[in-house]
């Protein structure tokens, strides 16, 4: 059976164009591997930052292969993947200014094959800072990991350059009572200022993702009052019995044919 992947890349606002050119190279090889059955780029055209692959390998074995493969190591992850480090950037800087004893960044996430070089690459960068002790990669977390890494972060923070379609990352760290730094954009606005779960920050601005950690890790009760906010919603907004509710209601009222009004519902926000 095949094996069907669709990439999406999000490069750094200032550096579309170097991620736009690493992809662009590594297609033609990509291609032209044995066990690749289809393979196309495509960029989003209503936002330059936003790339996707399609992909279809004859096994899941190929897709591996592909990931070692040198054109992968070179025009991947040694350029590419680079333009997608802001939460490095931001911890490395709060090191440098010192103001937080004892700082740690723990980084949890898919292992996605062919990264190694990435992690190399950020590895090396934490241990020339002299925080090599202080910085955990975690990938593919089980669901109890992923539950005990929740209980071990102060402040939980997904820096994605862009707008993604909602954010359940967002949505687990919020029912873990965690306060929420997020970027000005998308779906995140309406979560964080909606619910009062956390803080925005401006993607433009040099350091604006490590003043806005700074400002919570330093605060503790301001990041406790915000974790609080967003636990209360998540539980009342977005429990699985509720929302299971939700869609049966709107699965009901289109089969009994009584709704008409095919838009998206609001995201129910607090009333305080």
């Amino acid at each position: 059976m095949a094996f069907v992947v669709t990439a999406k890349w999000t490069a750094k606002e200032g550096q579309q164009d170097i991620v736009a050119d690493a992809l662009a190279k590594l297609a033609p090889p990509s291609k032209a591997e044995e066990g690749v059955l289809f393979y196309q780029l495509h960029r989003d055209p209503e936002n330059p930052l936003v790339f996707f692959i399609y992909e279809q390998y004859r096994s899941k074995a190929d897709y591996e292969a592909h990931g070692a493969s040198p054109h992968f190591q070179e025009f991947g992850v040694g350029q590419a993947f680079p333009a997608l480090e802001p939460l490095v950037d931001a911890f490395l800087e709060l090191k440098r200014r010192g103001c937080i004893p004892g700082l740690r960044l723990r980084a949890a996430g898919a292992d996605v094959p062919g990264t190694e070089g990435l992690l190399r690459t950020l590895r090396a960068r934490v241990q020339a800072a002299g925080c090599v002790g202080d910085v955990d990669f975690l990938p593919d977390l089980s669901r109890a990991a992923k539950q005990e890494f929740l209980r071990t972060v102060s402040v939980f923070s997904v820096p994605a350059t862009s707008g993604e379609a909602f954010g359940l990352y967002l949505i687990e760290a919020m029912a873990a009572g965690l306060p929420l730094v997020q970027p000005r954009h998308g779906p995140f606005p309406e979560l964080i200022e909606g619910h009062g779960a956390g803080i925005l920050f401006e993607t433009g601005r040099t350091h604006a993702l490590a003043d806005a950690l700074e400002s919570l890790l330093l605060d503790p009760a301001r990041a406790r009052a915000l974790g609080a906010r967003g636990r209360a919603a998540a539980l009342a907004l977005f429990d699985v019995d509720r929302m299971a509710a939700s869609i049966e209601s709107h699965l009901h009222a289109v089969i009994a044919g009584h709704r008409t009004d095919h838009s998206v519902p609001p995201c129910p926000t607090n009333s305080s």
